[in-house]
């Protein structure tokens, strides 16, 4: 609504106050004032030496005491008032964004090395790990997990000669492949596919999705 149709919704709004005092009290006396409650402001109209003085107070839950009641609201304060629950919704939910981004857990983009004793991977499932070499420091390789419960013509894995060193299982006519970590890029000095790693794995972590290392 434009400067002018708010003029004349106000106009109305006085109109009409005046025409309810007038029911019941004839004509506004010099001195004397009155309070009306509209739908989402309140007015007052007092007559003071001749001068007619009109005061809009856009809180229309102000506490009135006066009989005269309006159903009509003011665009205006209708604008303030819808700003203000706007700027108030905004703030709570403001609030309420900060309340859970602090209670939410701490997520590291960074991956972090496993514990390969208390939380192993999936068996036959392809990781990083991380040894002990002999010179005291540390090698990284690919290598996966084996449970001892895994027969070898079941496994995802070729064992070359594995009847010499697994664990024979007579109701299956084949053998379980042992306990431990497999690999077959480090530790294999005799081009054998899969050989044991030796040495003590410390930690492991899943491969990196291979989006990551596409170029």
């Amino acid at each position: 609504m434009d400067e002018k149709g708010l003029m004349e919704q106000s106009n109305a709004a006085i109109k009409a106050a005046l025409e309810l005092y007038a029911a019941d009290h004839g004509k506004l006396n010099d001195g004397d004032s009155f309070t009306t409650k509209l739908n989402n402001c309140v007015l007052t109209i007092s007559l003071k030496d001749g001068s007619l003085d009109v005061q809009f107070d856009p809180d229309a839950d102000v506490a009135v005491d006066t009989t005269y009641t309006l159903d009509m609201a003011l665009d205006i304060y209708e604008k303030e008032r819808l700003a203000q629950a706007y700027s108030a919704a905004a703030s709570a939910a403001y609030k309420d964004a900060q309340k859970t981004v602090a209670a939410a857990p701490t997520v590291s983009l960074w991956p972090e090395w496993r514990n390969p004793e208390t939380d192993p991977p999936k068996v036959e499932e392809d990781v990083l790990i991380l040894f002990e070499t002999a010179c005291g420091g540390y090698g990284i390789t690919t290598a996966h997990f084996e449970d001892g419960t895994v027969l070898s013509k079941k496994s995802a894995f070729y064992w070359e000669e594995i009847f010499e060193w697994g664990t024979y299982d007579e109701e299956s006519d084949d053998y379980f492949i042992p306990k431990g970590w497999w690999e077959y890029r480090y530790f294999n000095p005799e081009d054998v596919y899969n050989n044991r790693v030796d040495s003590p794995v410390v930690g492991w972590m899943p491969l990196p999705p291979k989006e990551v290392v596409k170029k």
